[in-house]
């Protein structure tokens, strides 16, 4: 997951905190929409506050 080996930062250091800090995972993504969509649509699921 995440950048691959060969990416290249360009642009100041600020910049480059901007740009990965804004940036989204799509496999990370795609496993937190599965977690929601099992929380939300299991009946067997207890919200334990």
């Amino acid at each position: 997951m995440g950048f691959s080996d060969d990416f290249k930062k360009i642009g100041t250091t600020l910049k480059q905190y901007n740009r990965v800090g804004n940036s989204i995972v799509v496999p990370m993504v795609i496993e937190i929409g599965k977690e929601v969509n099992n929380q939300l649509f299991n009946k067997s699921f207890e919200l334990n506050y």
